[in-house]
């Protein structure tokens, strides 16, 4: 593999002379000049790496640069039996930060809502080409060495837990308008409203930790 490896990217190095700022990262270490992309086909099938018409396994591929942008490898899978996804990157630096696509429901009144597809942050890496999921204790671990990062990891923290406290709060409010219901004891309507208020003050949290992970990300690659 290494000795196909090589012949490629001299092949690559004639015929493109490395003026191209397009590029294959592969598992044995060699970066590959030429033309790449990473193809998603429309109409079904599973994604490949293409380089100089070329098709790569991901398996064998850790990152493309492509005319799109950077691209890098998040393993899945078992270890016997290993699958391969590549996302885009969004913020490069010491901790690069890669996007996926995500649904987002958002809730206008009770039986009005929106739903849309939104690109998040959801991977980074920081010392090698493979990818992390973005978690409290992923991030904790790699800002380890910057304690200006760690308090807005630490602000997260708080506000991540602030919201799933509110809403588990609005749920028991709500649930205990419907203790004891009979028909000469119905819900309790002032309960329920003031479990869905209290529910509903969870977006406030919950738009307020992306500003914190961004800054904790930011703070780091500022350094």
């Amino acid at each position: 593999m290494r000795f196909v490896v090589s012949v490629l990217c001299s092949i690559s190095f004639f015929i493109n002379g490395q003026t191209t700022d397009q590029f294959i990262k592969t598992t044995s270490g060699d970066t590959l000049y030429g033309k790449s992309d990473y193809i998603i086909p429309y109409r079904g099938g599973d994604p490949f790496i293409s380089f100089n018409g070329t098709v790569f396994k991901m398996a064998d591929i850790v990152a493309v640069q492509s005319e799109r942008g950077y691209y890098g490898r998040f393993k899945t899978g078992t270890k016997t039996n290993p699958s391969y996804k590549f996302f885009l990157r969004k913020e490069a630096g010491k901790i690069n930060v890669f996007n996926d696509w995500e649904m987002v429901q958002t809730v206008f009144a009770p039986g009005w809502y929106q739903t849309s597809r939104v690109l998040v942050p959801k991977y980074f890496s920081k010392s090698s080409d493979e990818l992390e999921k973005i978690t409290l204790g992923n991030l904790k671990k790699a800002m380890s060495d910057n304690p200006e990062s760690r308090e807005h990891l630490t602000h997260y923290e708080i506000l991540r837990n602030l919201k799933i406290g509110l809403i588990l709060g609005g749920i028991a409010i709500i649930a205990s308008a419907f203790s004891h219901v009979s028909k000469e004891n119905p819900p309790s309507s002032t309960k329920m409203i003031l479990g869905g208020v209290v529910a509903n003050l969870s977006w406030i949290p919950y738009l307020m930790e992306p500003t914190e992970l961004d800054e904790a990300i930011r703070t780091y690659n500022s350094k």
